[in-house]
């Protein structure tokens, strides 16, 4: 799972404990006896989560047959901040079950997180730039094995900027195979990136050609 909830080093702290927290409070339940009322109820607390999960995969095990199972898996998930508070960003992904990361800028670029599966991210678009969007998308990938139970959670803007960005990249595509038909170099082709108004294609001292969009309506 990765936490991006900010770029700034002091939100990405504070969700840190949030989460550790919740997740010794878990864990010192599912230690208690199997009668007891408190283990029950933790247990009843994931049963929304199970039943959307089942919408999406197919063959999952019922919830009762998890439960057993779930406080070992509490136990080998290793919560872990990545930002510059960090004694180091790199993460030896065999040295636990699972993995909570929490960070920022460490994410953003040139980072991948292995069997990524569930992302939260409270946070707004910040300038809109369409290439640092692209970028933070750390639950874009190939993850065909197991799409059914990844879960990605967005503040409702983000969301809509995303959906509009994988409409940029399928058009872009589709103009690239056009292009390829005519036999061209890709030097003579006339570049047309068709974003959301909401967003830019990066920052103005990165393109080194003119570029233009349209009035809005």
């Amino acid at each position: 799972m990765m936490v991006h909830p900010s770029q700034r080093t002091d939100p990405q702290r504070q969700y840190f404990r949030w989460i550790s927290n919740v997740m010794d409070h878990w864990r010192r339940i599912m230690d208690l006896p199997l009668d007891e009322p408190d283990r029950a109820s933790l247990i009843n607390q994931f049963r929304p989560a199970h039943a959307d999960l089942c919408t999406t995969r197919t063959g999952l095990p019922a919830l009762e047959v998890l439960a057993p199972r779930l406080r070992l898996a509490l136990r080998r998930t290793e919560v872990r901040e990545v930002n510059s508070l960090a004694a180091s960003t790199h993460i030896n992904w065999r040295d636990a079950y699972s993995w909570i990361l929490v960070g920022g800028q460490a994410m953003d670029r040139g980072f991948t997180v292995e069997g990524l599966t569930v992302t939260y991210m409270p946070r707004g678009a910040g300038m809109a730039m369409a290439d640092t969007l692209q970028q933070r998308a750390r639950f874009f990938g190939y993850k065909r094995g197991y799409l059914g139970l990844c879960r990605v959670f967005l503040e409702s803007d983000v969301n809509d900027l995303f959906r509009s960005y994988v409409n940029h990249e399928e058009d872009m595509r589709a103009q690239l195979v056009d292009f390829r038909g005519t036999g061209r170099p890709l030097s003579e082709w006339r570049r047309q990136l068709f974003l959301d108004r909401n967003l830019r294609p990066t920052r103005d001292n990165v393109l080194d050609i003119l570029s233009a969009r349209p009035l809005r309506e």
